[in-house]
């Protein structure tokens, strides 16, 4: 920027994405991102947008190995030496009666003779296994034929049916693998300790297979970095310059420390900015990178109760200090409607000071039926089900009157009274009925009687469990006459 004192600011870093080449003055905002990338054309993600590298360059490493969409493709996808393109699926087990010597990946087809079956000898990779044993009378179709029957030996001869010592292992053994510099297409028994391969980047004939840049390095050992001592990021073990180089900035160190920071906070003293660095100020600077104590919170200070009549929503800082409120027993800020508590006509300030609305009984609104799956011990807990309102301060109790319904689910009958200062009252009843409880016969008396049931469902005995057990002890005897006898004569009820 110009201001007119010959000071020039903006980027003076001449490798950064924007750097200005007319400024004299460098205003810490060089970017060395937008501008990076790979910057090698030989390179599979080479961006020809890019003006300073990144380290990001990727080249094919195998030999099968092709640039897509940016990326290494790797089409040797079983890592035997043949490229994808170049496999050829089929038997590569000599001795198969369907052997393919061309074949370079096994596909699982191979087939062998047994017993008196003999290969079809037709051309190599189509044979096929001849019964040779047609009526399967256990006695081969054809007479012996000697010859190698070593499925292993370079002369095996898959209709010989009897060995006559003429196996050997050595005029067909050579390196199988068809990426080897010394691959025997003849061979059918592979020797893998025999095969030769080039250096990693090079071809059998100790060339590189590639070398873009022409320094004798192959393009496959190229190391790429920064080879400049100078640079921060500085590689020794670099032979090719990708660009990366980076240098210490005007007020940075190679590790990213400034040169010069008293209050240790991180920027870098020519870089700081003062300010009010406090977000709850009113002239909080957000650009600020140190304070320089003028923060201030009165000039855009606002009233902070929503309640108040100049409640600001949204304010910076908030004073309550400043907030207005509407006038004593008055409901609005104009201070024109008085506050009426009971909606009688008069204002609050009008009323009897004690009593407010005096003739307006509580109100009590309730639940009728409330069933309740709880134990019924824990019901004297709380008002179930229920809401008191009155123009007067009121308060309310309740009595409960325990008994049983026609279907002999336990039951309580509450009867709330609220009463008001005024004297005012009302009353209210309310059902708490068992449901979801223990059930069985809850008649002490009965000979079923369970203490545990809450709700009784109608099973209850009264016949005795050993009669003549007037005593029960569990046994008829002399106790049990005695009472019998006491009660001789009484008067039944």
């Amino acid at each position: 920027i110009d201001d007119g004192s010959c000071t020039i600011s903006g980027c003076t870093v001449a490798i950064a994405c924007n750097y200005d080449e007319t400024a004299n003055f460098d205003n810490g905002t060089c970017d060395y991102s937008s501008c990076a990338g790979c910057t090698i054309s030989s390179a599979c993600n080479y961006d020809i947008t890019a003006t300073l590298s990144d380290g990001s360059c990727v080249f094919p490493v195998g030999p099968c190995d092709t640039c897509g969409l940016g990326t290494v493709i790797d089409n040797d996808a079983d890592n035997d030496g043949v490229c994808d393109a170049d496999e050829i699926a089929g038997c590569v087990t000599p001795g198969a009666c369907n052997y393919n010597s061309a074949a370079t990946n096994p596909d699982g087809s191979c087939v062998f003779p047994t017993g008196c079956d003999y290969c079809s000898g037709e051309t190599d990779g189509t044979g096929s296994v001849v019964d040779g044993d047609a009526d399967n009378n256990q006695v081969c179709d054809v007479l012996e034929v000697p010859g190698c029957t070593n499925e292993n030996a370079c002369n095996y001869d898959p209709q010989a049916t009897q060995s006559n010592g003429s196996c050997e292992f050595t005029s067909c053994v050579g390196c199988m693998n068809a990426s080897a510099c010394n691959y025997d297409e003849n061979a059918t028994l592979s020797e893998p300790i025999s095969c030769e391969f080039p250096e990693p980047g090079y071809g059998c004939d100790g060339i590189c297979l590639s070398d873009a840049d022409g320094d004798g390095v192959c393009d496959l050992n190229e190391v790429a970095g920064c080879d400049d001592s100078l640079a921060c990021n500085y590689d020794a073990a670099a032979t090719d310059n990708d660009g990366s180089c980076a240098y210490p900035d005007t007020y940075y160190d190679c590790d990213g420390n400034c040169l010069v920071d008293e209050d240790n906070d991180g920027v870098c003293d020519p870089l700081e900015v003062l300010g009010c660095v406090n977000p709850g100020a009113c002239n909080y600077d957000e650009n600020a990178t140190e304070s320089n104590g003028s923060c201030e919170f009165t000039s855009c200070a606002e009233c902070g109760d929503v309640d108040a009549c100049n409640y600001v929503a949204g304010a910076l800082v908030y004073d309550l200090t400043l907030c207005t409120y509407p006038p004593s027993g008055y409901d609005d800020c104009a201070g024109t409607i008085c506050t009426d508590s009971d909606e009688d006509g008069n204002c609050d300030f009008d009323e009897v000071p004690t009593c407010i609305g005096e003739f307006d009984a509580p109100v009590i609104s309730l639940q009728g039926v409330v069933d309740l799956s709880t134990d019924p011990s824990t019901w004297g807990n709380d008002p179930y089900a229920i809401s008191l309102s009155d123009a007067n301060e009121a308060s309310i109790s309740y009595t409960d009157y325990a008994g049983r319904l026609e279907d002999g689910a336990y039951s309580v009958t509450r009867i709330y009274v609220a009463t008001d200062v005024c004297g005012n009252s009302a009353e209210a009843g309310q059902l708490l009925r068992a449901v979801n409880q223990l059930e069985g016969c809850t008649i002490a008396l009965a000979t079923n009687y369970n203490s545990a049931a809450i709700n009784d469902d109608g099973t209850c005995n009264f016949d005795p469990a050993c009669p003549g057990d007037l005593s029960e002890d569990g046994v008829v005897g002399a106790s049990d006459l005695l009472i019998l006898l006491s009660g001789f004569g009484i008067p039944c009820e």
